[in-house]
């Protein structure tokens, strides 16, 4: 399970840096890419689970919005 929050959350650092250059929402991709790297060093931590999905939803919202 852990790996693939790990690919999650990579794929969403990956998409938030692609939309900072490429000239989207320059506030989404940089919210994009904060809860990402929150959300690898929760994962690094070990920290409670419920911690890591919340930052999930946040990143969720985050794509809902920009598209």
């Amino acid at each position: 399970m852990n790996k693939l929050l790990y690919l999650i959350f990579s794929l969403f650092l990956l998409r938030g840096f692609v939309q900072i250059f490429n000239g989207g929402s320059w506030t989404l991709g940089w919210f994009s890419v904060l809860m990402s790297i929150a959300g690898l060093i929760f994962l690094k931590k070990k920290y409670n689970q419920k911690y890591i999905s919340g930052l999930l939803i946040f990143l969720l919202l985050s794509f809902m919005m920009s598209h």
